[in-house]
């Protein structure tokens, strides 16, 4: 599949702007790559045994279906083909900025903190300080505040992103492709399981 698919990204005239090169090979090359996943659609969509489709209503069913099928196609995609590698590599800095990333309250770090003192709101305080503190550099202390975050609800995916952030900006490849793939895991959306997979290249390299 990767050898067809990086065929036709090759076919691209990528003019050195990536977002611009994702938009020719969505409307180019989209339609080819899907019918080669057509026996693995077919399979999802009438089988309940697969845990992924069966717990979901039926109404909501085809919208997750195309959720786990993209997943599948980009994964394989971002593992066989170079071309479409470095077409999310230089994506990804203006998705994971976490300058960008929303968080549930501002405020400013002392506040936070008497909030935190106080016993309020406490996962959610931990995660907005932990990400004020890096927009400060005080990398360590986000980091025990989002491992924090984590010990009262291990079941949440925001802090395992939010380590996953940080560890990508600070070039920790490895340990943000497993924050990721966590967060995954824990239900966070499918892009994630992206991000994760070209780390996970980025560590090899």
């Amino acid at each position: 599949m990767g050898l067809e698919s990086c065929k036709c990204l090759n076919t691209i005239n990528a003019d050195g702007d990536s977002e611009q090169t994702w938009e020719k090979f969505n409307t180019t090359c989209w339609s080819r790559i899907i019918e080669q996943f057509k026996d693995d659609i077919n399979a999802l969509e009438f089988d309940t045994t697969d845990t992924e489709i069966a717990e979901v209503p039926e109404y909501k069913r085809g919208y997750e279906l195309g959720k786990i099928v993209g997943v599948r196609v980009f994964t394989n995609m971002i593992d066989n083909c170079d071309e479409f590698y470095e077409i999310f590599k230089k994506m990804i800095p203006k998705v994971i900025d976490p300058n960008t990333v929303p968080i549930y309250g501002e405020g400013e770090i002392d506040s936070l903190t008497n909030h935190i003192e106080l016993g309020i709101n406490l996962f959610d305080n931990y995660c907005d300080r932990a990400i004020a503190y890096y927009k400060k550099s005080k990398t360590k202390k986000a980091i025990s505040d989002l491992d924090k975050a984590i010990e009262l609800k291990p079941d949440q995916p925001t802090p395992h992103i939010y380590k996953g952030i940080i560890h990508r900006n600070n070039k920790k490849y490895c340990s943000a492709a497993k924050e990721f793939e966590t967060a995954y895991q824990l239900g966070s959306n499918p892009m994630i399981l992206i991000f994760s997979r070209i780390l996970i290249r980025e560590c090899g390299n």
